[in-house]
Order: structure tokens, then sequence, then C-alpha cells
């Protein structure tokens, strides 16, 4: 491929882009997520961490790019038509992302299917008030009205129904594991841009190798050479490690509570906003490009003022002190394991941690809004034998990387000398404790709301 424009990269040098992919990335609507973090809050914790969603989109066209260039070399020639339809999917995958990302499109799948409804400040809400994910509101911006449609519907060398066919999960294609899997365009780019811009290391694996070693399995799937297969095993560990030292560093978890309360706040008090209806007529209106970062920070000030003015409010002044101005709550506890994918035993350290955190709230008179007990639980993978009487086992089963082996296809869970065979079958769970502070107040009641805590549960 040719191309006519070039974006400089510091992981892959030059990327370019043909003249449709250029058209695109210079649309109001994918220009947006230049003001869209991938990582969230992060960057509060790791200042360098705070790259965006458009560098790691234009990141995933090209590792797309070369995944396909490596399977027309290592198995069969992957045609230009499939090719531009692949490079796009990828190119646009996140352009449906949420202000925050991740953090609000969880906020807002709960709020409005109303399990969040009992926590919030105010009574009023409309019923039939529905959410809509991050992927589907994507759909929308290449089905609807909006500037990527128009470009694509204008493009002559593009097919928009391969490419919404790709984007909405609906292909039949097998190389849909190349946008959706355990070893996507998308992860492959994200862990490696976030080693290197966050200043963590845990993402430094062999990525060139992995996409040279991109092949097809006997079924046409998505596949990779079994040459390629300690380093994809090294790559998934990596990400683990990623996870837990970056995405659920309990700074970033703190604040991404604190979000989650804050966005709640503003649900509240504007009706409706970013549900179903509000997300489809913003991009029937052309104006979904305006909804970034930034447009809700200026949302959590607008209403800043109210959580000031009222003697009621202080929990929420504290949160939103937390995201405005890095005022974060703290781990007061915590309980981390690792244990098969089956063990029951974290629902119940969750249960009893809210009971002695409610003793605790209770006997020092603090407000139990200012605990939160956050229950997490991690795969190592997507799939793993254990499964595989779960319903949405086949589906699960897709996503799994696949490994081309000699004596035919093998998941790479099934092979006996990686480490992620046992791996699969385990999860970490976690139980943390944080406790929002009141402002100015004395470090001395959070070193006794953590003795206590560690008194009741330790024992």
């Amino acid at each position: 491929m040719s191309g006519i424009k070039s974006i400089t990269d510091p992981l892959y040098g030059s990327i370019e882009l043909t003249e449709t992919e250029a058209k695109l990335v210079s649309s109001r609507s994918f220009q947006r997520l230049h003001n869209v973090r991938q990582l969230g809050l992060a960057h509060l914790v790791f200042p360098s961490a705070g790259y965006s969603r458009f560098a790691h989109s234009v990141g995933a066209l090209h590792n797309a790019s070369r995944m396909l260039d490596a399977i027309s070399k290592n198995a069969q020639k992957i045609d230009c038509g499939r090719k531009s339809a692949y490079r796009i999917a990828a190119l646009l995958h996140d352009v449906g992302h949420y202000p925050f990302s991740h953090a609000t499109e969880h906020t807002l799948a709960d709020y409005y299917a109303g399990s969040l409804f009992k926590d919030s400040q105010l009574t009023r809400r409309d019923g039939n008030a529905d959410s809509i994910n991050h992927e589907d509101v994507g759909a929308l911006v290449l089905s609807a009205g909006s500037d990527i449609r128009k470009i694509l519907v204008a493009a002559s060398d593009v097919d928009v129904s391969a490419i919404e066919s790709i984007f909405s999960a609906r292909a039949a294609d097998p190389l849909f594991g190349l946008i959706s899997s355990d070893l996507d365009c998308d992860r492959l780019d994200y862990l490696a841009r976030t080693s290197h811009l966050g200043g963590v290391p845990y993402g430094n694996v062999d990525v060139d190798f992995i996409i040279s070693k991109s092949t097809l399995g006997a079924a046409g799937q998505l596949a990779f050479e079994s040459k390629a297969a300690k380093a994809i095993d090294h790559m998934l560990i990596s990400r683990y490690y990623d996870y837990m030292q970056m995405v659920h560093h309990k700074t970033v978890e703190a604040l991404e509570w604190s979000l989650s309360e804050t966005i709640k706040f503003v649900l509240d008090h504007e009706h409706g906003l970013l549900s179903r209806a509000y997300v489809e007529n913003e991009i029937e209106e052309g104006t979904w490009w305006r909804i970034d970062d930034s447009w809700f920070v200026d949302k959590l000030k607008s209403h800043e003022g109210r959580a000031q003015d009222s003697a009621g409010l202080n929990v929420m002044r504290d949160h939103l002190a937390a995201v405005l101005y890095r005022r974060p709550a703290k781990r007061v506890w915590k309980w981390e394991v690792v244990r098969d994918r089956s063990d029951r035993q974290v629902g119940i350290q969750k249960q009893l941690t809210e009971k002695i955190v409610d003793s605790v709230a209770a006997q020092m008179g603090i407000e139990r809004e200012r605990f939160w007990v956050n229950e997490r639980s991690f795969k190592f993978v997507k799939l793993s034998e254990v499964e595989t009487t779960n319903a949405g086992f086949e589906e699960e089963r897709a996503k799994s990387v696949l490994l081309n082996t000699r004596k035919g296809d093998k998941f790479l869970v099934e092979c006996d000398d990686l480490i992620l065979k046992t791996l699969a079958k385990m999860r970490n769970f976690a139980v943390n404790v944080y406790y929002l502070p009141i402002q100015d107040e004395p470090k001395s009641v959070r070193m006794e709301v953590r003795r206590r805590l560690s008194a009741e549960l330790d024992s």
C-alpha cells in the first residue's frame, strides 16, 4: 500500500495513511479522540501516561496492517479490499468511547439500569432511560449521518458494508480476531504504548516478532505460528502486571471511584445526560465530536458550586476535589490472592468486609459514603478449560489465541510448555477498602480507620 499522508509515531516511526484514511483522521468525530484519554485518570498518578485514543487508534491501524501483511506472507494473500476494510475498522474501533473511557461507560450502564440509583442524591429519573456501550456508539457513528459516514460513503475504494459488519461484531469473517481477541491489533498497541509513554516497563515485549508470525488457522481464522508461543505467553503475563501496576494502582482506582461518584452527581442534576437517546441525538445532529474529556470536566466544574454550597453534600464536595484537584481517597485495607477461577471466597470476603466497614464507620462517627469496598477479579486470558460448560463458551473460545503447529491448530492455553496453561485456570481476586477523608482532616483519623479495619479483618 502506498500512502498519501504519514503520521510520525513514537513507537512505529512513520505510519502511512490512504487518502480515505487521511480524511477520516481529519474528521471532527475522529479528531475528538485527541481529547479522550486512553487511560482515564491514570495520568494523575503516571503523568506521562495521558496519551489519547487518537494516537492509540492510529497505532491499531498500523498493527492491523502489519498483521495482514504477515498473513499474506505466511499463509495466503489478503486482497486489497479486505485489507482496507480491516485497516479502517481498526482505525475507527474506539470512535464511540465516552469521556474518560471505561469509567464513564460502566457508570452510565449501572446508573441507567438502576443499580446505582439507590445511591444518587435526587429521586428524579426517567424510568425509560437506557445507556449504550461504546461499541454500539461507534456502530451508530458509522451508520448515521455523521461526518465519518459521509466520508466512507463518498470513497470509491471502500466497502462500507464490510466495515460495518466488522465494526459491529456481526462479521462472519474468521479474521475478526484481528479486531477483537486476546491478541488483537488493539492490545498489541495498548501494552507497548502504555509501557513507552507511561514510564512503566511491564509492556516491553517482542510485539514485532509476534506480529511477524501472524498466519491463518485451518478454518481461515487468525492464528500465530508456534514460534511465537513463548513471546505471546510473555505478552499476556506482562499485560497482567501492567494492569495490576497501572490500571489497578491504588490511587488510580481511588480516583476512578470519585469520578464515578461525580458522574452520578451530574446525571442526577442533568436528566438523561449521555443516555442512549442523548447520544443518538448528538450523532444525528452531528455534534458528537464535542463530547470529550474537557466537555465533561466543564460539567463537573459547573456543578462544583452546588456541592460547595450544600452542607448535606460534604462527601460529594470531596469527590469533586479528588477528580479536579487530585485529592484522592486512600486505601486503608487490602486483600488480594491468585486462586482458581471457580473460587467463591472473594464473595464471602466482600460480604464480611462490608459488615466490618459498616461497624467501623458507625463506631467512629464517619459517613458510610466515605468508604468504598471494591471487589475485583482479573482473568489472565479470556478462556480456560474450566469454562467449557458455561454459556458463551464458543464465543470465548473463538477469541482465544490460536497457534498453527506442525500437528495442526492448537489453542495457547492447551500448550504444556507455557505458563498460561496453568494461569488460564486462575484469577487475581482482590477486595480493597478506600476511605475519602474530609478536607484538611488529620492523618491520624485515617490511621485509626486502618488500625480498626486491620484488627477486625486480618485476624
